[in-house]
């Protein structure tokens, strides 16, 4: 009997061992080995993401002399919200993401396109800084009279300089910058000079609200933050830069990329971020088990918001907090073709294009355009213009966002170029050129999976440290990406800042 209780507890010594064996410390795996069926590989650093932040991440480890990293890519490039591409016939690729260099003093994108001859040429820029010449037009193409126009522009600069010098007190009585300017031209419209042109005030109201929102990236401008505009900091000079015809963002991104392309792992799509131990991070894809001594995250804010990547463990109260606080919002193009070039089909084109108004918005007790879901997707339209017309002659855009902007990435091309050209027939008259594209092309940021959206924006409800929260590190897992950027949100070069200071973070610990 004593026999048969040795054996047996020899027998449940051997079956532990094995399962302490087999359940794994995965960290013990060597590289290409197999675990849970999936291929395992070991580097320092795995980069999650190919956009501007996970490229300059990568270069900037490169600089600094640590190349044992990896980038993973969802898709087949790189550039992330960064993309040129061909539409239509002839013309060059143009910017279906990013597309202007916000600033030059201090800005890191305008410095290396400055450096690598990327700019567009002093005669180009200094074309578009002549005064603009644009034309207002409502319903049945009753256009807005340019004096007018001239003195509401003087009245929102002076309500922007309002907003602008408001205390921290004063804000309080505020729920968004929608808010704020709305009450504040009702203020105006006390004027006796104004009260002339009181529909004309409301019209105009409604049309600034709608081109806040691809400015900050909101559905509208309800949805942003009141004080934005400080925390937001410019970088000095032309806010509007354009990369030389020559060349485009694409190049750019490729260009700065050019030591660490070798190491992006395409079609790589991560599910899971573990951390193992106190020094190794395990990185899941569908097909491979990434081991390293850090993670840095830069897909978009989207992506986060919809939970597309497990953390394990959950993420801390703090960051669930920040991604769920700071808004993320749709920006989408709709690029219109022409047989030829427009302004030789209608001489008489504003060089800047049309800007919509509505003439029902005029109303005194009428209800402000919120950009609602219920909302026809048409009303989010507010102007039509040759934004890229220096890439490809025969195209003009149309810009949606939120709510509008998901409705038109939903349609049949047949549909919305259907759309489109009943709407330009009702502002600009049914025989104009202008009412009859030949074809229509969208970008899809809000539809797709890798992305979810175009770029961050503050919302009212977001806490002044949410992006210093989202990017704070959690535990090895770092955080890079525009949405991280306390100042430099919704552009490339926060993103780029953003991917060099978690670099030298990993550097810094290094050394």
């Amino acid at each position: 009997m004593a026999q048969l209780w040795v054996l047996l507890l020899c027998l449940v010594v051997s079956l532990c061992q094995g399962c302490k064996q087999g359940s794994g410390n995965r960290d013990d795996v060597g590289n290409g080995e197999q675990s849970e069926g999936k291929r395992v590989e070991r580097k320092r650093v795995i980069i999650i993401g190919a956009g501007a932040a996970g490229i300059a991440t990568a270069e900037r480890l490169e600089r600094g002399g640590e190349g044992d990293f990896l980038i993973l890519e969802a898709t087949g490039r790189v550039g992330g919200r960064v993309k040129s591409e061909l539409v239509g016939k002839g013309g060059k690729r143009v910017e279906f993401g990013a597309q202007y260099i916000h600033g030059e003093e201090g800005n890191v994108v305008y410095q290396l396109a400055e450096k690598w001859g990327m700019l567009e040429s002093e005669e180009d820029s200094e074309e578009k800084d002549e005064e603009d010449d644009v034309v207002f037009v409502s319903e049945k193409g009753e256009r807005m009279d340019p004096e007018v126009i001239k003195k509401l522009e003087e009245v929102f600069d002076k309500i922007q300089d309002k907003l602008e010098s408001l205390k921290s007190d004063e804000m309080r009585n505020y729920s968004s910058k929608g808010d704020f300017f709305t009450g504040s031209l009702l203020q105006e419209l006390h004027n006796a000079e104004l009260q002339e042109v009181e529909s004309d005030a409301l019209q105009y109201l409604q049309w600034y609200g709608r081109q806040q929102g691809p400015e900050w990236g909101a559905p509208s401008w309800f949805d942003l933050a009141l004080n934005i505009d400080q925390v937001y900091e410019d970088s000095p000079g032309n806010d509007l830069t354009s990369l030389s015809k020559n060349t485009n963002y694409q190049t750019l991104i490729e260009r700065l990329g050019a030591e660490v392309v070798d190491r992006v792992v395409h079609n790589e799509r991560v599910v899971r971020v573990r951390q193992l131990t106190n020094d190794t991070v395990e990185v899941e894809t569908d097909t491979t088990l990434y081991h390293c001594e850090y993670a840095v995250v830069t897909v978009s804010l989207g992506v986060l918001k919809n939970q597309l990547i497990q953390f394990i463990p959950r993420l801390p109260a703090a960051k669930t907090e920040a991604i769920k606080s700071i808004g993320f919002g749709v920006v989408t193009k709709v690029f219109l073709e022409y047989e030829a070039d427009p302004w030789t089909l209608a001489p008489e084109i504003p060089d800047d294009g049309f800007l919509f108004l509505r003439t029902k918005e005029g109303e005194k007790d009428g209800k402000p355009w919120q950009n609602l879901p219920s909302s026809p997707w048409q009303e989010g339209i507010y102007g039509l213009w040759g934004d890229q017309y220096y890439l490809n002659p025969r195209l003009m855009s149309v810009w949606l966002v939120g709510p509008a902007a998901l409705k038109a990435e939903s349609l049949p091309n047949s549909s919305l170029l259907s759309s489109i050209s009943s709407f330009l027939s009702a502002y600009l008259t049914p025989s104009h050129p202008l009412a009859h594209p030949i074809s229509v092309t969208t970008t899809t940021w809000g539809s797709e999976n890798t992305t979810l959206g175009s770029y961050s924006y503050p919302s009212p409800t977001t806490p002044r440290t949410a992006h210093a929260s989202l990017a704070s590190p959690f535990g090895r897992v770092l955080w890079a990406g525009e949405a991280t950027h306390s100042t430099h949100f919704a552009s490339v070069h926060g993103a780029v800042e953003s991917g060099w200071r978690e670099a030298e973070r990993i550097l810094g610990l290094k050394n």
